[in-house]
């Protein structure tokens, strides 16, 4: 891990597989993702202790395990607090919610009980009740839904930390279905980061830090176009003639030559068809209808 120095008081710690963020006042820091484990927590202690700074809280964008991995190792050596949203903080306090999601409400299996699913326990509070540490800390806390529903983004001094709102051009590419939980929420989402004027760059959690000034509208486009686009394979298909969701993430998969060869990365691919046909199915463009005790969806 090193540090990546964006104004006097906000840096980004990066790393191989993340972007975190370190804000300071004083000897004092706050920070943003904690990444995947106890490893990646004990890390960014040892960077803090090398830097001579006291950890003062931590700020998770969302509950997914690679951004809050390193929650518990933290607070075991500093008891500070930890604060998410009032959505988010139920996975950090309950791990087993996300592969629960992953896994259509039932009992996951163990095999989705993994690390990379299911972080280790950590306490979480509700950032928006904590005005005082808000304002102490000069931050603004940004709502961003869509790729998890109660994801936020932390801006300070221009500098504004989107967590996985979005993904940079290598990410894009590497999983052109992108995964997220509300397709609508996540659309209106990148509108909002594309047009806010009071940032000068976005701190994405995967591989990117961008300028506003040209290169994250570029980016930002790219992923508005592809959501939209596949939005619009899923509903022809649909109409052309009736289909199950496994024919529908194969069809996805197929369009963008996508492999994917684990049940992982499947069970990611299935919740993301389903939020496609959930805005689908509000907005009665399409309809479930039942064959041979087979679920179809239907134009």
């Amino acid at each position: 891990m090193q540090l990546k120095q964006m104004t006097e008081k906000v840096y980004v710690i990066e790393s191989r597989t993340i972007n975190l963020g370190l804000i300071i006042q004083g000897k004092e820091c706050i920070i943003i993702d904690t990444g995947l484990d106890k490893t990646s927590g004990q890390k960014i202690s040892n960077l803090i202790l090398e830097h001579n700074f006291e950890l003062q809280a931590i700020i998770n964008t969302h509950g997914h395990a690679d951004h809050f991995g390193g929650n518990q190792r933290l607070v075991k050596l500093t008891n500070v607090p930890v604060y998410s949203s009032a959505w988010e903080i139920n996975f950090l306090k309950t791990p087993k919610l996300e592969p629960f999601s992953l896994f259509c409400g039932a009992n996951p299996p163990r095999i989705l009980q993994n690390k990379f699913y299911m972080g280790p326990k950590s306490p979480g509070e509700d950032i928006s009740c904590n005005k005082d540490f808000i304002d102490y800390w000069g931050l603004d806390i940004i709502s961003l839904p869509g790729h998890s529903l109660g994801m936020i983004g932390i801006k300070k001094d221009g500098i504004l930390f989107v967590g996985d709102a979005y993904l940079s051009e290598g990410p894009l590419a590497k999983h052109p279905v992108p995964f997220l939980m509300d397709v609508d929420a996540s659309i209106e989402t990148l509108f909002m980061l594309r047009d806010d004027p009071d940032c000068n760059f976005h701190v994405n959690s995967h591989q990117g830090i961008y300028s506003t000034r040209g290169e994250t509208g570029q980016v930002i486009e790219a992923n508005i176009r592809r959501l939209e686009e596949i939005y619009v394979l899923l509903e022809n298909t649909i109409a052309s003639s009736p289909k199950t969701s496994q024919e529908l993430a194969k069809i996805a998969l197929d369009y963008f030559n996508a492999d994917c060869n684990t049940y992982f990365v499947y069970q990611l691919i299935i919740v993301t068809i389903n939020a496609y046909l959930s805005s689908l199915l509000d907005k009665q463009r399409i309809q479930p209808i039942m064959k041979s005790n087979v679920l179809y969806w239907s134009k």
